[in-house]
């Protein structure tokens, strides 16, 4: 199932701020360990790649259109 852009977003600044807790001592608004940064880094890489397979497969649909501009011009 494809992930909803506002919820990829929320998760990345998600991760963003436990980043920052854990590395950078910054205020804890999340929980914070290894252990849940890596599960949420594992969850929003995952959810990017299925974005970036699904815009290639989406890309590679399109090329066959783009051939039709380039062969009106010849």
């Amino acid at each position: 199932m494809l992930a909803d852009p506002d919820a990829v977003r929320a998760d990345i600044l998600r991760l963003h701020a436990m980043t920052h807790a854990l590395l950078n001592g910054g205020p804890l608004s999340v929980a914070s360990t290894p252990a849940a940064v890596g599960e949420v880094a594992t969850e929003v890489g995952m959810a990017l790649d299925h974005w970036m397979a699904l815009l290639t497969c989406m890309r590679r649909g399109l090329q066959p259109l783009e051939a039709l501009v380039q062969d009106a011009t010849d």
